[in-house]
This record gives structure tokens, C-alpha cells and sequence, in this order.
């Protein structure tokens, strides 16, 4: 079935080719906006279950905040710079 468009064949399954020409469950984009959505809860769980036994809410979400942003930010530049260096 190589060069075939798989498209709108029932057969071929749901989700998208992957690098090696084999289906991805989920497409890359969903897969990771739910890993964001899932780290996002857990920290924001982790950051009220701390913020109650220290008393320090402002402090704790600062730090939450902080980790949160350090996370996320170095994929996104470097997704911004693989995106311009594929630019066509």
C-alpha cells in the first residue's frame, strides 16, 4: 500500500501516519495538548494540597508558576525555530 492515499479507506484506522509510515493513535498536537492539560492539573493539585499545609498560597502558586513556565516555554522556542527553519 505504499504511495496510496489511505484517506478514506474505513481499513487503515484512525489517526495519522507517523514518521515510519505507520498510524499514530493520536495525532501528535492532541496527544500533547493533553499532556499539557494533565501536568497543568497535577501541578495546580500539587500547589493546593502544598499551599494548605504552609499556609503561603502567594508563595506556593508563584513557585508553581514558575516550574510551569519553565516547562513549557524551551519546547515552545524551540518549536518556533524548527518551524521557521521549515518554513518553505
Amino acid at each position: 500500500m505504499a504511495g496510496k492515499d489511505l484517506e478514506g479507506d474505513p481499513a487503515a484506522g484512525a489517526g495519522h501516519l507517523a514518521a515510519g509510515g505507520h498510524r499514530c493513535p493520536l495525532p501528535t498536537e492532541q496527544g500533547t495538548l493533553l499532556a499539557s492539560i494533565v501536568g497543568f492539573t497535577e501541578l495546580t493539585r500539587a500547589s493546593n494540597i502544598i499551599s494548605n499545609q504552609i499556609f503561603q498560597p502567594l508563595t506556593v502558586s508563584g513557585v508553581i508558576g514558575a516550574l510551569h513556565f519553565l516547562m513549557r516555554f524551551p519546547p515552545t522556542i524551540a518549536g518556533a525555530h524548527l518551524e521557521r527553519r521549515n518554513a518553505t
